[in-house]
């Protein structure tokens, strides 16, 4: 019988202690599964980077008006007797308030437009208007 060189002893040993409680047909299955969870990520990864990121729509602003100066003239159309005048301001107010920074929200109470917006959402005589009064109050 061949007695093991040092060399062999130490190797042995140390393949022992570091495969602790690990067949190799356990080891190889962990392996195989980090290895597929990296690759999965790197696909996500690759993917992530092809597919560009859209950005919001932001509603185009209105030419050359402030909120403050456009929510009072708008204001006075909503006490119109036409529903398409009535719609045109509740679409503007809709679009003011769709603004993803700083919408003038505050403003918009303060000039009382809300109860008017309300009044319109109750008008059955014209559909269109009650979507947008709708939209608006939603925002």
């Amino acid at each position: 019988m061949e007695v093991p060189s040092k060399g062999e002893e130490r190797i042995e040993q140390r393949t022992k202690s570091v495969a602790v409680g690990l067949s190799s047909s356990e080891a190889r299955k962990k392996r195989e599964e980090v290895n597929v969870r990296v690759r999965k990520q790197k696909r996500n990864e690759e993917v992530k980077k092809r597919r560009p990121h859209p950005k919001p729509d932001l509603p185009a602003p209105l030419p050359g008006t402030t909120p403050t100066k456009d929510s009072r003239g708008l204001s006075g159309h909503l006490c119109s007797d036409d529903p398409t005048v009535i719609l045109h301001a509740v679409t503007q107010f809709r679009k003011m308030l769709s603004i993803e920074v700083n919408p003038p929200i505050r403003i918009i109470i303060e000039i009382g437009v809300v109860p008017k917006i309300v009044e319109a959402l109750r008008r059955d005589d014209y559909p269109p208007l009650q979507l947008e009064a709708a939209w608006a109050l939603t925002n």
